[in-house]
C-alpha cells in the first residue's frame, strides 16, 4: 500500500496541489487538499480503465473537493490568517496612531517618520534639523507617552 501512495503521490501530487492552488491562492490549503485527495484515492475502491482514466478522476476528485471546501461552512465563517493578523496589525496601527494625536507636536512628529515612514535616526535629524541625540530623546519620551496611552485605552477597555 505504501508503494501504490508514493507511486500516486509521485504521479499525481504536483497536478493535485497546483489545481488546489489556483483554487486557494494558499500554499496550506493547496497542501491539505492534496492530503485529502489522496486520502480519498486510497478509500476508492473503484478500478480504473486505464492510466488516463485514473489521472481524470484524480483531477475531478481534486476540482469537486476544492469546490466542497471553498462552499463549507467553516471556509465561509473563516479568514485565513494572514488576513487576520492584517486587520490585526492595522488595528494596532490605527489605535497607535490615534494615540498619536494626544502627543506634544515635537514627539508626535518624530515617532511618526520613525514608526509610519520609515525613516532612520539620521534621516529624521537631517529632516527636521535637530541633532540625533535630540531625536533618540524624543523618539524615547514619545513612546514612553503611547505607552502610558495605550496602557490607559486597556484599563478602559477592562473597566467596562
Amino acid at each position: 500500500m505504501k508503494e501504490e501512495l508514493d507511486k500516486v503521490v509521485e504521479e499525481y501530487g504536483k497536478i493535485i496541489y497546483r489545481i488546489a492552488f489556483l483554487y486557494f491562492k494558499q500554499r496550506t490549503e493547496a497542501e491539505d487538499v492534496v492530503q485529502d485527495v489522496l486520502l480519498k484515492y486510497l478509500m476508492n475502491t473503484k478500478k480504473f480503465e486505464s492510466k488516463e482514466h485514473e489521472k481524470n478522476w484524480i483531477i475531478r476528485v481534486t476540482i469537486n473537493h476544492c469546490h466542497n471546501v471553498r462552499l463549507s461552512a467553516w471556509k465561509r465563517k473563516t479568514v485565513p490568517l494572514e488576513e487576520y493578523a492584517f486587520k490585526l496589525k492595522t488595528e494596532i496601527q490605527d489605535e497607535i496612531f490615534n494615540c498619536l494625536d494626544n502627543l506634544k507636536e515635537k514627539y508626535r512628529v518624530v515617532a511618526q517618520l520613525f514608526y509610519f515612514e520609515d525613516l532612520s535616526i539620521k534621516q529624521i535629524s537631517k529632516t527636521l534639523k535637530i541633532s540625533e541625540s535630540n531625536v533618540k530623546t524624543r523618539l524615547l519620551r514619545a513612546r514612553h507617552m503611547l505607552r502610558d496611552e495605550l496602557k490607559k485605552g486597556d484599563e478602559e477597555h477592562w473597566i467596562d
